[in-house]
Parts: C-alpha cells; sequence; structure tokens
C-alpha cells in the first residue's frame, strides 16, 4: 500500500487508468485518502485498451476493475487474462489478492461494494430488478458472471 501511495504522486505516472473521471480511480483516491486531482497517473480509456495497451509500457501498472477478466467462460475475458499478471497488494505485512476468499471477507484492499439506488415512488422496474438481483437466483447469476456474490448458501442434499 505504501509504494501504491508513493507511486500515485511520482512524476514517474508508474499507474494507467482507464479515465480521468473513472470509478476506478476514485476509489483508489479515496482509499489513499487523497484527491484524484492530487495523484500523478497516466490514462488509456476503457479498461480492455489498459490491458491490450500495457505490453507497451513494461514499467507501469495497469489498475482495471475485477469484472472486465473475472467471466470464467468469456472468451474476450480469457485472452485478456493471458495478457497479464495479476499483482497482489501487502497491507500490514499480509499479501491480498482479488480473489474470491479476499473479497468475500472483504480483506482485499480495494474491494468495494455494489450498492443499488433507485428513485422509484413505487414497485417499477428498477425496484424489481434489484429485488431479483438480491435472490439466491440472482446472486447464483452474479457468481457465474465471475463477480462476487454477497451471500450464497450451499445446498446439501442427502439422498437414500
Amino acid at each position: 500500500m505504501e509504494e501504491i501511495s508513493e507511486g500515485m504522486q511520482s512524476d514517474k505516472k508508474n499507474f494507467i487508468f482507464d479515465g480521468a473521471n473513472s470509478s476506478n480511480l476514485n476509489f483508489v483516491a479515496q482509499k489513499l485518502k487523497k484527491l484524484p486531482k492530487d495523484l500523478k497517473y497516466s490514462i488509456i480509456p476503457g479498461n480492455k485498451n489498459v490491458i491490450e495497451e500495457l505490453n507497451k509500457y513494461p514499467d507501469k501498472i495497469g489498475v482495471i476493475g475485477l469484472n472486465t477478466i473475472s467471466r470464467p467462460y468469456d472468451k474476450n475475458a480469457e485472452k485478456l487474462r493471458e495478457l497479464i499478471k495479476i499483482l497482489p497488494v501487502e497491507s500490514k505485512g499480509k499479501l491480498f489478492s482479488p480473489d474470491f476468499e479476499g473479497l468475500r471477507e472483504m480483506k482485499y484492499p480495494f474491494t468495494r461494494v455494489l450498492y443499488f439506488l433507485t428513485n422509484e415512488g413505487n414497485f417499477n422496474i428498477a425496484s424489481g430488478f434489484i429485488r431479483y438481483s438480491c435472490t439466491q437466483l440472482g446472486q447464483i447469476i452474479v457468481q457465474k458472471e465471475g463477480l462476487q456474490p454477497y451471500n450464497i448458501y450451499r445446498r446439501e442434499v442427502q439422498m437414500r
């Protein structure tokens, strides 16, 4: 974490983000307790472009959202995963990787929670989507997309 903080303030611009106002940049700045305008970084528009162009800059680190590469059966995600190496983050003497266990337990330092917010006065399509997304079936879909479901219980059946 110290290296990330120092690197984000270095004139070398070691980190490449997908935009000047991206959620990844804003989240990293928030974790480092800085404003995005106070950080130094490079930009390549789009997470996919960051991955594909990163080999031109071997001394740089690309910052992308996990959902760009997390779909287990998506051919594009598989291709992108082959192009990169995922670096763990060291915090307080421990290494954390953005894997399902670290995300589920919120131990990975850059874990964030997705919130659904709606401005509907009654039960319309947005409320229905939120409700469905939070059901067991909706969370299974979230898991199949390679994202971390909020809460899924394994169901075991014994047949005699």
